[in-house]
């Protein structure tokens, strides 16, 4: 969910001028777009370290039915691409070229364009409860060869100032490696210990059958994702120390709010409620902004853009679209018409054969 944008990722769109009105991409070809840039070495991979998986700042696009236009809100020596609807009229793609061009202090590219959100509207505690006893994980032996790339890693993070180096903590935690299908490594913190001893935090998480239901019957959407959202949330200084981990460089502890902490969904989920409108489906960093007539979609954006830009929330810029008819949101289908199944869900049971005997009969 924390996204990846490679520096060298804007070598794809050198030799293009305001926008390129010629390039539509269906999503299949902007996936093998992305995926011929990981291959030639493009991606630099930033993780936080997490027990739920990495967060990054990842290249890719919002997924849509839709056909897309790329746009570029930048130069030719300085990119900066975004997506709109392909079925958007000349007039209409002006109007979303100039708007967004207006607001492209809200969308991060890099990591040094993401300053992160006030303390002072959200910060995340552990909540631990008290007489609990620290506990210091013994360290995982890791394979000689991962460590340079573990080692690289964790320089990333520094340098993000998503960690820094601790001594003396009373909990520490251990780190497990893992080879992505991309070759990389991905590394996470085992937080189930720590998580043991904190309180529960019961906000609700909104309802995901009710939220998809909200989004139909709308003939604009346009969907956005958060730049490393979990990432921009604070956490508290009185207890940062107790997410110490240990790496081959040292042990450091965790500035910012990562994947796999106790509560951590709650606090992201808490903080997007409170800061958007009627106007937006917010579940955790996927947004959906829906208007019944076309003509108003542009003046809804606005109003969503401006509460980003007050209270300095980014979004991930590839993985965003613009005025789309229809597209995918907690992996359904929405559509003015209705909501469907996402086909890449029921792929596996469509292709099953048929059972050819009782036995075969029984195992379904």
């Amino acid at each position: 969910m924390f996204d990846r944008l490679g520096d060298n990722h804007a070598q794809q769109f050198k030799k293009k001028g305001r926008y390129d009105k010629t390039k539509e991409h269906k999503k299949s070809d902007i996936g093998e777009t992305l995926q011929l840039s990981r291959s030639q070495g493009g991606k630099t991979s930033l993780l936080i370290i997490s027990s739920g998986g990495p967060i990054k700042l990842e290249d890719g696009v919002q997924a849509t039915v839709d056909e897309l236009k790329e746009l570029n809100l930048g130069i030719i020596e300085k990119p900066r691409p975004i997506f709109v609807s392909a079925l958007l009229s000349p007039e209409e793609e002006e109007q979303y070229f100039k708007t967004l061009g207006e607001y492209k202090d809200i969308f991060a590219w890099t990591y040094k364009e993401m300053p992160g959100l006030d303390p002072k509207v959200a910060i995340h505690h552990l909540g631990i409860r008290h007489g609990s006893h620290p506990i210091k994980q013994s360290q995982r032996v890791l394979c000689s060869n991962l460590i340079p790339c573990i080692e690289i890693e964790v320089n990333k993070l520094i340098d993000a100032g998503f960690i820094r180096e601790v001594k003396y903590p009373t909990w520490i935690s251990s780190i497990v490696s893992v080879k992505k299908k991309n070759g990389q490594i991905r590394i996470c913190v085992d937080f189930r210990d720590l998580n043991k001893v904190c309180l529960k935090d019961d906000f609700l998480l909104p309802i995901i059958g009710l939220m998809v239901d909200a989004t139909t019957g709308h003939k604009a959407l346009s969907f956005m994702d958060g730049s490393s959202g979990y990432n921009r949330i604070r956490r508290s200084p009185k207890d940062e120390e107790c997410t110490a981990f240990r790496t081959p460089k040292g042990i450091y502890c965790c500035k910012v709010m990562p994947f796999g902490l106790k509560n951590a969904g709650a606090t992201y989920q808490r903080v997007m409620q409170n800061i958007f409108v009627k106007k937006v489906e917010c579940y955790e960093d996927d947004l959906v902004v829906k208007t019944k007539k076309r003509e108003e979609h542009l003046a809804n954006l606005q109003i969503v853009f401006d509460r980003l830009r007050k209270y300095n929330l980014r979004m991930n810029p590839l993985k965003c679209t613009f005025g789309v008819t229809s597209g995918k949101f907690l992996c359904f289908i929405i559509r003015h018409r209705g909501i469907e199944v996402d086909p890449a869900k029921v792929d596996a049971i469509q292709k099953m054969p048929p059972p050819r005997n009782l036995k075969e009969l029984r195992s379904l």
